[in-house]
């Protein structure tokens, strides 16, 4: 079940439904106990990124470089790198080069460990 809700997160993410999507965020996440590892991370990354759809650009990109600081280094794979930057990439133009989505990249470029 985890797993579905988790590719019925990034499909309802990628189409834009944002309100479906959160709420099978939502679900998806009560059912991870330990709330860590790569599936949370990106859950929680897809919520940024429907908040930066919904133009709440400084709550996506809090929320998206608080996601990846908690993680393991070891679970910082290129398809969460992809993630977080797709938070900066839905945001409107004007809005990409606005501080808190210089601040998620400057986040994204640390070398682990540098956190």
């Amino acid at each position: 079940m985890r797993r579905y809700l988790l590719y019925k997160s990034g499909t309802l993410t990628a189409l834009g439904h944002t309100r479906e999507a959160r709420q099978v965020q939502e679900e998806a996440l009560t059912l991870y106990q330990d709330k860590t590892g790569i599936d949370p991370a990106l859950l929680r990354l897809e919520a940024a990124i429907c908040y930066a759809r919904d133009r709440s650009p400084d709550e996506a990109c809090q929320l998206a470089g608080l996601t990846f600081l908690r993680m393991d280094p070891a679970h910082r794979t290129p398809i969460v790198e992809e993630r977080a930057r797709e938070v900066v990439e839905v945001l409107p133009p004007a809005i990409r080069t606005g501080r808190a989505a210089r601040e998620l990249l400057e986040i994204i470029e640390l070398p682990p460990g540098r956190m």
